[in-house]
């Protein structure tokens, strides 16, 4: 474990009101020897010297980012003044704060330090985990579940570490999240996107949607108003880091891909292979590639442990993921970081699943006032009928006020995708790759997801969006067919 001690919850933080020295712990006593400190308010923040940190105080009120941000609405790159601009807006009103919140891209935590409270909340899609727990006077909320459980020595009840095994490598699953806000810990939950944690008294409060969604006509203008958010911050994170973009035959990948045209020289495109589901995806992304004239990078890995190194690279990997991911995801975490450019940013291409109404073209959905946590964990799939599950999504429904009269008009089943699935499964995947590098998806900003969840249902629920937005970017992306190999099994 000795040789991978040093990416033991790399790139994390902690916010707590007690001291590390005060708790006898090794893990506590490592992160006082990795992590640097600031203290905000009563609280002391330790966090990852690879993590980027901004912070701005004044008018009794201070704000803290942790991770990466940008505002590719307004072009602004430097966190110190997206801080400002953040406590300008919060010392405003409420309305001010949330608004120009919608309009940051990135991966990251804000904590607000007010005379009135004290809150945190995450990026659009809840990409930069938070974890979180009170124990009497104390409270801990961290971006690793198994730093909150090693420093108040919990450990996981029978019942939830049954369901890990069940979930788990054995039966071949890598779909390792819990169901609700659940973890491994029974002290310990998840927070979720479009909610903050209010710490002074641990409540949740849901502070999107704040009105209805106005639909938008698919029209020339609204696609080139799109096109330049996905651009744009292509062209802001060059500014700062070397770009990584990950490459499939899907949809998402390639207009993620298409965003990039106007940089295509200076970025290291990539498609991994661990398995034989991997092999014609990655062979069709190699055909585009070199059609487009990209200079493409093919990484390849094996799916088992062979070798005492790989062995203790899974021990820390599943340590950082509080034992709830499969360790094919640690065999993948580790070629990569020995793949890919040092210290370059994983550009990925999640969360665009949310506006694809998924879930609303399920057979489980009825007509009915009010949605019951029983749907909820047939959407998650796993053990969907156990008491388990669906005592976690009742808890899930009633901690994020996640109900129709909370929503406006918009999809009760595309909020929770985003919420649930994005927020838990999708976070915890790109937790699994802090060991190797810092990860972002361009899709992952309020107001664009808005935007596309605005468009009509039928341009949603098939590419109709997606294609519009490549062809207008960069319409030989398009030339192959997308995800042929799903056809031909349909």
């Amino acid at each position: 474990m000795d040789l991978y001690k040093h990416l033991l919850f790399r790139r994390g933080y902690l916010i707590t009101n007690v001291r590390l020295n005060t708790l006898d712990h090794p893990s506590a006593g490592y992160l006082q020897e990795r992590y640097k400190k600031i203290d905000v308010a009563s609280f002391y923040i330790y966090f990852h010297s690879e993590l980027d940190i901004a912070t701005y105080r004044g008018q009794g009120t201070e704000i803290v980012i942790l991770g990466t941000i940008l505002d590719p609405i307004n072009n602004v790159i430097c966190r110190n003044k997206i801080a400002q601009q953040l406590h300008d807006a919060y010392i405003q009103s409420d309305d001010t704060f949330f608004y120009y919140l919608d309009n940051l891209s990135g991966r990251f935590l804000i904590l607000v330090a007010s005379q009135s409270r004290h809150f945190v909340l995450q990026d659009a899609a809840g990409n930069r985990t938070a974890f979180y727990s009170k124990s009497l006077d104390h409270f801990f909320i961290s971006s690793h579940a198994q730093i909150i459980a090693d420093i108040n020595k919990y450990s996981v009840p029978g019942e939830r570490k049954n369901f890990i095994q069940h979930m788990g490598a054995g039966n071949g699953r890598a779909l390792r999240h819990f169901p609700g806000l659940l973890t491994p810990y029974c002290e310990i939950s998840m927070l979720t996107p479009n909610t903050y944690l209010n710490i002074d008294d641990f409540s949740v409060q849901r502070f999107f949607p704040r009105q209805e969604i106005k639909r938008e006509k698919f029209s020339p203008v609204f696609i080139d108003e799109l096109s330049e958010l996905f651009t744009q911050q292509i062209t802001l994170l060059s500014q700062k880091f070397k770009l990584s973009v990950s490459v499939t035959g899907g949809t998402d990948s390639r207009l993620t891909l298409a965003s990039t045209k106007h940089l295509k020289d200076d970025i290291f495109y990539f498609t991994y292979r661990f398995s034989i589901s991997h092999v014609l995806d990655a062979l069709l992304a190699q055909k585009m590639c070199n059609r487009l004239g990209v200079d493409h990078h093919l990484i390849e890995g094996k799916n088992w442990v062979s070798d005492k190194n790989e062995a203790a690279f899974l021990d820390i990997f599943h340590k950082n993921t509080a034992y709830m991911r499969a360790g094919i995801q640690g065999l993948v975490t580790k070629k990569l970081l020995e793949s890919l450019p040092t210290n370059s940013l994983h550009i990925k291409s999640n969360v665009s699943e949310i506006v694809r109404a998924r879930y609303r073209r399920s057979a489980y959905l009825a007509p009915q006032k009010e949605v019951a946590p029983q749907i909820l964990s047939q959407f998650y799939g796993i053990y969907p009928r156990s008491k388990f599950c669906i005592n976690g999504f009742k808890e899930f429904i009633e901690t994020t006020h996640l109900t129709r009269a909370s929503i406006f008009n918009y999809d009760y089943f595309d909020l929770f995708l985003w919420e649930h699935r994005m927020g838990c499964w999708q976070s915890l995947a790109i937790l699994d790759s802090d060991m190797a590098h810092d990860t972002y998806i361009l899709y992952n900003n309020r107001t664009i997801l808005k935007k596309m969840l605005s468009v009509d249902f039928r341009h949603r629920a098939t590419d109709g969006l997606h294609r519009k937005l490549i062809k207008n970017l960069w319409p030989e992306v398009l030339q192959d067919p997308i995800n042929p190999w799903k056809k031909e099994k349909g």
